[in-house]
């Protein structure tokens, strides 16, 4: 897309990707989600692309939501970081109560935010820029949905309660911003706008009757809070809205209660509230948590990550009563600041990951990205594009 600061018009370029920019070249570069950096020549006078494109980096890494790992400076040094094995991607682990991971059949992909569906027969996840898969773990099925909708849907969030739709946020022509839409899981019909609001909202969690969706909305002056949208009304209303960032809040499964991640104290750390009055605070995590996803089917805990490392916090009476750390995770792609990039089987016994582009560590820490610079890489383009 090509935004005009003055008029606010906004133009498709027709082209799909992520992190682009203009460079001195005359093109414009971005990250694709096959792990590869792609370049386009672009006319600054008229505004429009004047060529096809062109892959000129291969093994680029680029992770989910088109985060790419490229940057080059005005004298033409670029540096990027390598994707693994050319293909690169990440993939999903399926990992048990014990730290033992088995691989989820997909082929690697830009892939992000998995959440089980209510039955934890299928998994919805964010396949890229502008793509929303939904995985079936019993026949392989893997279908995107969202396709009706013009402009890039993204991130889905969570599941309605009863299983039958996604929540996701998009932007694109007839938006405010970043809105909030829901579709039917199976694709068969349009995606409803249920939220059109100036700035950046991203769905989170439903209530126990799916009448109520919290939402993180992120401001300039503020920085991340969370609200509540209610069936039927495009609006939001305050749930946490303060001077420091409140994000990745989740609704308990009796609907009570919400984790969250609020940096208040100075850092991150998880805490838990009543829902949906947002009183009686509980600080969960004791140096350092985020990422909360609330123990299943009951509730009588809540995970959340540290680090490298996977916690577990028994929620009693509405307090804490014991914490224990698990395993680690060494899951490193991608950290969204604003969601929980993994989830919690419905029955409890297994959890979903993103596993990360990259090769792992000699120490089984997090993966090591190798990083590669190229000098006069200005030349090397032209070379390959002309100017």
């Amino acid at each position: 897309m090509l935004a005009e600061i003055e008029s606010g018009e906004v133009v498709d370029l027709g082209i799909r990707g992520g992190n682009p920019r203009y460079i001195p070249t005359g093109h414009i570069v971005y990250g694709h989600q096959d792990q590869v950096l792609m370049a386009v020549s672009f006319d600054l006078e008229t505004h429009e692309v004047t060529g096809q494109p062109s892959t000129v980096l291969p093994s680029v890494l680029v992770y989910a939501g088109g985060a790419t790992q490229f940057e080059v400076s005005e004298t033409g040094t670029a540096v990027y970081g390598l994707s693994s094995g050319g293909g690169g991607g990440n993939e999903f682990v399926i990992v048990d109560l014990e730290g033992v991971e088995t691989p989820v059949p997909l082929p690697r992909g830009n892939y992000a935010v998995p959440r089980f569906s209510p039955d934890g027969s299928r998994i919805a996840y964010d396949n890229g820029p502008s793509e929303i898969g939904v995985y079936n773990l019993d026949t392989g099925a893997n279908p995107m949905i969202a396709s009706g909708l013009q402009g890039d849907p993204d991130v889905p969030a969570t599941w309605s309660r009863d299983g039958r739709y996604v929540y996701f946020e998009s932007s694109g022509p007839g938006t405010a911003g970043s809105d909030v839409f829901r579709q039917l899981a199976d694709g068969s019909a349009e995606p409803e706008h249920l939220l059109r609001r100036e700035g950046i909202q991203y769905p989170l969690s439903t209530s126990l009757d799916d009448t109520q969706l919290l939402v993180v909305e992120q401001t300039v002056d503020r920085g991340l809070d969370l609200l509540i949208v209610t069936e039927g009304q495009d609006t939001a209303t305050p749930y946490l809205v303060a001077d420091w960032n409140e994000s990745m809040g989740v609704i308990s499964p009796d609907g009570t209660m919400v984790a969250y991640v609020s940096d208040e104290s100075g850092d991150p750390e998880v805490y838990i509230r009543s829902f949906p009055d947002a009183a009686n605070q509980v600080r969960v995590s004791e140096a350092g948590g985020t990422e909360p996803m609330w123990a299943r089917p009951d509730g009588e805990a809540v995970y959340y990550r540290n680090r490298n490392e996977l916690w577990r916090a028994e929620i009693t009476g509405g307090g804490v009563d014991e914490r224990r750390m698990l395993f680690e995770v060494p899951y490193t792609g991608p950290f969204l600041e604003y969601n929980t990039n993994w989830d919690v089987h419905p029955d409890g016994s297994s959890f979903v990951f993103v596993k990360g582009a990259g090769g792992a560590a000699d120490d089984g820490g997090p993966p090591v990205i190798p990083i590669e610079i190229v000098t006069d890489w200005f030349e090397e383009l032209r070379g390959r594009l002309g100017n």
